[in-house]
């Protein structure tokens, strides 16, 4: 029976290959470059972006009646009041401008109110059912359902629009909206 042993020299010039080759590759660390004044104003530029694009973030649409939050007690999203207003002093007009310069990349319009039904229009539909996100999408919709249906005697708003990945056409009511 035959053994393989190895040579000691041969051995020894293994183990120093590697230890070069370890040394040699931890010391190949990119740096960073310095920290200028147009990186971190690039860097505040994109953490204020950001923010504003959250949405869970309540002050993004500060303006809107009602915003959709997380609750992690329930696992579930609410809707929840951003402030009180005058109930005389809502009107469909309001909402919708509301809505309009809040989300100026979604435009609603008015369409007719039928008993219980308010009717919508989103005639450029795309940023909402496709660009938002299914979470900003429901946000939009929670919002302005929530605020639509603070009219008196009214309990569902019907939107019309182009069907997208997160969002399509239908009748909402309050309950609906939030699932």
């Amino acid at each position: 029976m035959h053994v393989f042993q190895l040579n000691p020299l041969t051995h020894s010039y293994v183990w120093k290959f590697f230890l070069i080759t370890l040394v040699v590759i931890s010391s190949c660390k990119p740096s960073s470059p310095p920290d200028t004044d147009e990186r971190r104003k690039l860097r505040e530029n994109l953490t204020d972006t950001t923010s504003q694009l959250n949405p869970q973030n309540q002050q993004a649409n500060p303006q809107m009646l009602w915003r959709l939050e997380f609750n992690p007690e329930t696992r579930q999203s609410e809707a929840i009041r951003n402030y009180e207003l005058d109930p005389d002093t809502l009107t469909v007009e309001r909402i919708v401008s509301t809505a309009n310069s809040a989300y100026p990349q979604v435009k609603i319009e008015y369409v007719a109110r039928r008993q219980d039904t308010i009717f919508m229009r989103i005639p450029v539909s795309e940023h909402l059912t496709q660009r938002m996100g299914t979470t900003g999408a429901q946000e939009y919709m929670v919002s302005l359902t929530f605020s639509l249906t603070e009219l008196p005697n009214v309990r569902y708003v019907s939107y019309d629009m182009e069907e997208g990945d997160h969002m399509g056409p239908g009748t909402f009511s309050r309950q609906s909206v939030l699932y």
